[in-house]
């Protein structure tokens, strides 16, 4: 018999198998990751908070291809212009949402580099 066939059975090809969280999805395994590395309760509800804020803004959950660099320089506009926030409370949020997608493109559930798109604001002193 020669190597690499075989005598009974058949041959299967192999598959590659992607899952596909929500946005929402993608969140509950960051955040358990997160709090695997000893997070700080406070900077658990700061995620979470941030993380709801935008969801509300959004009022919806995403797939990971509705994830994109036009949705969250969105979001960013609405915090300034639409709600009227400081610079630096938005940097705080933009920080951690940063962390989030940084975390989804290293773990390879989405597959666009988002948060290297969108920066924390600068801000100039008075």
């Amino acid at each position: 018999m020669r190597k690499g066939t075989r005598k009974h059975g058949r041959v299967t090809a192999a598959r590659k198998i992607t899952e596909s969280f929500t946005m929402t999805e993608m969140f509950e395994r960051f955040m358990w990751f997160k709090n695997s590395e000893g997070l700080a309760p406070r900077t658990n509800e700061e995620y979470q908070l941030h993380f709801q804020w935008l969801l509300d803004f959004l009022a919806q959950d995403l797939s990971k291809e509705q994830m994109t660099l036009d949705v969250f320089l969105e979001w960013i506009d609405f915090m300034l212009n639409d709600k009227g926030l400081q610079p630096t409370t938005v940097n705080i949020r933009v920080r951690t949402i940063r962390a989030f997608l940084r975390w989804c493109y290293l773990e390879k559930l989405i597959d666009e580099p988002v948060h290297e798109r969108f920066k924390p604001m600068k801000r100039s002193i008075y």
